[in-house]
């Protein structure tokens, strides 16, 4: 995928929540009944475009690069996928990520219905032993 949509969606965001302030803003300070042309429409909705883009551009200079560059400086990075896939051939598991006799003590009733069930979950021939 091009790294470029990432900016790109994030721009999109604030410009969705910058839209309605700048449309409200320009209502407000109006001192005049507003003209209904097809003209002046289409040049206030290119200036309210332009506006909205500009100020999320500010916003996304202001908050978003400060905020992803501290990220960046206090949590790890993630591991490519090939070193999930080499971890995985090498151990056999994904490293923070629990197995499942982790999670269920064994001799328990769970873990005996996850020994006798198939994978499709109809139950094995020594379900009958119960």
């Amino acid at each position: 995928m091009w790294k470029g949509f990432g900016p790109l969606s994030k721009l999109g965001y604030f410009g969705y929540l910058m839209h309605y302030i700048v449309i409200t803003f320009h209502v407000s300070v109006a001192r005049s009944p507003i003209v209904f042309s097809h003209y002046e429409n289409w040049m206030r909705i290119c200036g309210y475009t332009v506006l909205t883009f500009f100020s999320a551009y500010v916003l996304y200079i202001t908050f978003e690069l400060p905020l992803t560059y501290m990220e960046s400086m206090f949590l790890p990075s993630r591991p490519s996928n090939d070193d999930l896939q080499n971890n995985i051939k090498q151990n056999g598991k994904i490293d923070g990520i629990p197995q499942i006799n982790d999670i269920i003590p064994p001799n328990t009733i769970a873990s005996w219905n996850m020994k006798n069930t198939s994978y499709l979950g109809t139950p094995s021939e020594d379900h009958s032993k119960l």
